[in-house]
C-alpha cells in the first residue's frame, strides 16, 4: 500500500509540474519570435492656467497628434510657463504582457520640530519612499490601434504654503510641516500607433497635473 501511495504521489507531482510548465512565463526566445512589441511613453507634467484664471484644463491644453508633435507643443508651453516639471517614462512591452518601471528615492519628511535650551532647532524626520511607478499592458487592435491598460503612481514631498508651523529656527524662519503628495491614475486608453492622447487631467482651480500616453508598434 505504501508503494502504491508513493507512486500516486509521484504521478501527482509530475502532473503538477507539467501544468506549471504550460502556464509559465514565456522565455525570451519565445517572446522574440511570437510576440509583437510596443514602445510606450508616459508623460507627467504640472500645468498652470494662464494669468491664474479659474478655467478647466480643456480646451486650454489641446495636446494631440504624433509623439513628436505633442513634444513640440509641450516645449512651447514650457517656454510660456504653462507647463512645468515634465517627466517622461519610456518602456518596451510585449503584446498582452505587463511591463513596469519604477524610479524613486528615500526622501526626508519633517514631522516635528523642537527648540533646545540653547536655542537650536531639532527636527524630527521620517524617510518616505517617493517617485514614479508606471505599469502598462498593451494589446494590439485592428486598424493600427493599440489598447493600453496603464497605471501611474507618482509621489513626492512638498511644503504647502498653508502648512502648520512647527517652530522657528535660529534665524527666525518658520519651520513648517511637510506633506506627502500622491497622484494615482488607472485607466485603459486606446491610441493609434504613433499618436499621443491625454489620459488624465487632475486639477485645482487654476493648476493641476496631466498624464499623456503614446504607443507605437516596434517593427519586427
Amino acid at each position: 500500500m505504501l508503494r502504491s501511495l508513493t507512486l500516486s504521489l509521484a504521478i501527482a507531482l509530475l502532473s503538477s509540474a507539467s501544468l506549471w510548465a504550460q502556464i509559465a512565463t514565456p522565455s525570451i526566445d519565445e517572446l522574440a519570435n511570437d510576440h509583437q512589441f510596443f514602445e510606450i511613453e508616459v508623460t507627467i507634467a504640472q500645468w498652470t492656467s494662464p494669468g491664474g484664471e479659474n478655467r478647466p484644463i480643456e480646451p486650454q491644453l489641446k495636446l494631440e497628434g504624433s509623439r513628436e508633435e505633442v513634444a513640440a507643443q509641450i516645449t512651447e508651453l514650457q517656454k510660456a510657463g504653462s507647463i512645468t516639471n515634465v517627466h517622461r517614462v519610456r518602456l518596451m512591452a510585449p503584446d498582452k504582457l505587463p511591463a513596469t518601471v519604477q524610479v524613486g528615492m528615500e526622501q526626508p519628511l519633517v514631522t516635528g520640530s523642537q527648540v533646545s535650551p540653547r536655542g537650536v532647532s531639532v527636527n524630527s524626520i521620517q524617510y518616505h519612499s517617493v517617485g514614479t511607478v508606471v505599469r502598462v499592458v498593451p494589446r494590439a487592435l485592428q486598424e493600427n490601434r493599440i489598447a493600453v491598460d496603464v497605471e501611474v503612481s507618482k509621489s513626492g514631498i512638498t511644503t504647502p504654503e498653508n502648512a502648520p508651523v512647527l517652530s522657528g529656527n535660529e534665524s527666525g524662519r518658520a519651520i513648517k510641516a511637510d506633506a506627502k503628495s500622491n497622484l494615482t491614475v488607472r485607466t485603459i486608453a486606446c491610441v493609434v500607433s504613433g499618436q499621443t492622447v491625454l489620459v488624465s487631467g487632475s486639477h485645482q482651480p487654476n493648476e493641476g497635473e496631466i498624464v499623456l500616453l503614446s504607443a507605437r508598434e516596434v517593427p519586427r
